[in-house]
């Protein structure tokens, strides 16, 4: 346990989870049924929903990940400002204190530059990055499948509702425009 890193911890008992799991749902013996019956869509849902509680796992782990790194940063800023300024001074002037000011933000700003420029880190933010992304693609299509099934509409069927919307909006307003043209029209006829 003790040479271990994190993300190998994380995989290890992410693995032993997903593990556990499947072999619950294996020794769950259902009868294979066709397609049109209604085991077919709680398998089809159990299926996408073990997929989004994987990801939701790897998402985790992500955060973790990366408040972990942002955080040992975060310590070891303080470590070094310690020993750059041992005791805490006493703030009598204006002068002790800009010194001080500026001393931590060098320390944190050169800790947390190479925190920013390291290659661990650009791989944790890109797999939170990445995770988060195909998790909430996943959780969105989990969320179009039940406004399916419960005959309701889907963000783009909305999307497309609000768009012919706005069309018809801007086409009842040239007509107004237009009616209004014309009506200005046979008025000076009138009027002649």
């Amino acid at each position: 346990m003790w040479g271990m890193t994190v993300e190998q911890d994380f995989n290890k008992k992410y693995q032993e989870l997903i593990n556990s799991y499947n072999a619950i749902w294996k020794d769950f013996k259902i009868p294979n049924f066709n397609m049109f019956s209604p085991y077919f869509q709680f398998e089809q849902d159990q299926k996408q929903f073990q997929d989004l509680f994987a990801l939701f796992l790897k998402f985790h782990g992500s955060i973790i990940n990366y408040m972990v790194q942002v955080n040992q940063t975060y310590l070891k800023s303080i470590k070094e400002l310690q020993s750059k300024h041992p005791e805490l001074p006493n703030f009598q002037s204006e002068d002790e204190m800009k010194k001080y000011k500026n001393i931590a933000i060098d320390v944190f700003e050169d800790s947390f530059t190479k925190l920013f420029q390291s290659n661990e880190f650009s791989i944790a933010v890109s797999e939170l990055l990445s995770n988060y992304s195909s998790f909430g693609k996943l959780l969105g299509n989990a969320f179009n499948d039940y406004l399916k099934s419960m005959n309701l509409p889907n963000r783009s069927e909305i999307d497309t509702i609000l768009r012919d919307m706005q069309e018809l909006k801007r086409d009842v307003h040239r007509l107004r425009k237009n009616l209004d043209l014309i009506m200005s029209e046979e008025k000076e006829v009138v009027l002649k």
